[in-house]
């Protein structure tokens, strides 16, 4: 089973894991890698920390936490099932 399968829930829309490394997150769903970057400033695709940090971490690096950060998850979530989705 894939990293993207394992994320998915019973409706078949993807979810994120938070404690999804960066790296693999950002392999898998490359639609938010700019999102990231330009909306919540978290430029984590040039940062060579992003290979071992999750989601997570790094978004409390950025100050993203608590109901921002599941905020953040969710209109990411959003996004990718749009992309998915067309």
């Amino acid at each position: 089973m894939t990293q993207e399968s394992n994320n998915k829930k019973k409706s078949g829309a993807i979810r994120i894991d938070p404690k999804m490394n960066l790296a693999d997150l950002m392999d898998t769903y490359p639609e938010i890698v700019d999102v990231l970057a330009e909306e919540f400033e978290i430029y984590c695709a040039m940062c060579p920390m992003y290979e071992y940090d999750n989601l997570e971490e790094a978004s409390s690096y950025h100050d993203i936490e608590n109901e921002h950060f599941l905020e953040m998850i969710e209109y990411l979530e959003d996004i990718i099932n749009k992309e998915r989705n067309k």
